[in-house]
């Protein structure tokens, strides 16, 4: 089965050639890599001229990521898709193994990996396993997003029955987090063990603007408890839904060194879910958001070099 790989793209010149080589570089042999240029301003233009011929390459105004793989699943002409995000790369067997587990169980419609967190300069800084900790992927999501955009290979049926990403601005950041529920709400999804997807952090992720990472998590959390279909599959106390998102939010805020600002969100998770006052990790990060900022900053800076992630 042919695979169509979406790279959308805004203003990322120095990881695009990175993203598109690891595309075409797949040992799987029948794809079609479609990169869609958001509006870029920058010089995305020329460097991808290195590889005309071999993708399809289509520029649209400023629209946010979602537009942008939307526009990529309207031009697909593959039976599967696979998205890759412009500053992430993958592994040379990534199609290979993902199309596999698809082809060896056709009841499955969609795979996801893990991940390998990268920096600028592609050094590994740690590995995390991104499998549901329960059974139910859908209700596994509901408290978390485990499922990494770049790592998701997926048959192109199904958004055609679940419709394309949510192209809200105010729901960017969080918009796969809403499809992958979606997805999950009707079609069977599975991890995919000791396969890693690269995930680049840099100075444009997405994490470093909380606020908006914040705002965004909220929007989508409020359509999926107003949605009607999955009414039946939310629990009726939703408080300890409601904590972890918290919890996340705190995190990331103590990742940018809003120490106030994540201490805030902690103390909210603790209201919401008396059963955090048991969570090791909300007290790891709270008793940093204690400390002295220059301290603060000191122990953020060592995070990496133990390459170990401390999962919400």
């Amino acid at each position: 089965m042919r695979v169509s790989v979406i790279i959308p793209t805004y203003n990322c010149e120095r990881f695009i050639k990175r993203a598109v080589e690891s595309a075409l570089n797949q040992t799987y042999p029948d794809l079609e890599v479609i990169v869609v240029d958001d509006g870029s301003t920058d010089q995305t233009k020329r460097v991808v001229q290195a590889f005309q011929g071999r993708i399809k390459y289509v520029v649209q105004q400023n629209q946010e990521r979602a537009s942008a793989r939307n526009h990529g699943l309207r031009l697909a002409t593959g039976e599967i898709i696979a998205f890759l995000d412009v500053d992430d790369f993958w592994p040379s067997d990534h199609l290979q193994v993902s199309t596999d587990a698809l082809n060896g169980d056709p009841t499955c419609d969609l795979v996801w990996s893990d991940v390998i967190y990268v920096d600028v300069n592609e050094k590994e800084l740690w590995r995390a396993s991104q499998k549901n900790k329960h059974s139910a992927v859908f209700e596994s999501l509901l408290y978390q997003n485990f499922i990494n955009q770049s790592s998701v290979v997926v048959r192109k049926r199904c958004f055609s029955e679940v419709g394309t990403f949510n192209e809200a601005r105010d729901l960017s950041g969080s918009e796969d987090w809403e499809m992958w529920l979606r997805v999950a709400s009707r079609f069977v999804c599975r991890h995919l063990p000791k396969h890693f997807t690269y995930y680049r952090l840099h100075d444009s992720w997405t994490m470093t603007d909380p606020a908006a990472a914040e705002r965004s998590m909220r929007k989508a959390l409020q359509l999926i408890l107003n949605t009607p279909l999955y009414a039946e599959r939310i629990p009726k106390n939703i408080s300890a839904i409601e904590a972890r998102h918290l919890t996340v939010m705190g995190i990331n805020y103590y990742s940018v060194g809003r120490l106030g600002e994540s201490r805030q969100k902690f103390w909210q998770a603790l209201q919401v879910d008396k059963k955090l006052f048991f969570s090791p990790t909300l007290w790891f990060y709270f008793s940093r958001t204690l400390l002295p900022k220059d301290v603060a900053k000191w122990l953020r800076s060592k995070k990496y070099q133990i390459k170990k992630q401390v999962r919400p």
